[in-house]
């Protein structure tokens, strides 16, 4: 809400046209991958699947019902999600 509308604008390209997939391959320490099956604004099949099929050993998780800002609408979840994945 505080970015400028230009700003805003280049990440979204950015994020939208780069290839990340090389860079995302080569990660090579735990990762947890939460998505919401709901997620309008990146369709899980295409963002969140697809990091996890790429990172070896990942752990993929996915929140029934839970929208694009589901740090907002499932914080509690969410918390307790990356605490046990900290803790291991």
């Amino acid at each position: 809400m505080q970015a400028s509308l230009k700003a805003l604008v280049d990440c979204f390209h950015a994020v939208v046209e780069t290839d990340f997939r090389r860079e995302v391959a080569a990660i090579a320490v735990p990762a947890l991958i939460i998505q919401g099956d709901k997620d309008t604004g990146a369709l899980i099949d295409f963002t969140g699947r697809r990091t996890a099929q790429l990172i070896r050993g990942s752990r993929f998780k996915v929140y029934p019902g839970a929208p694009h800002g589901l740090m907002v609408t499932h914080a509690e979840q969410l918390n307790t999600d990356l605490a046990q994945f900290a803790a291991t």
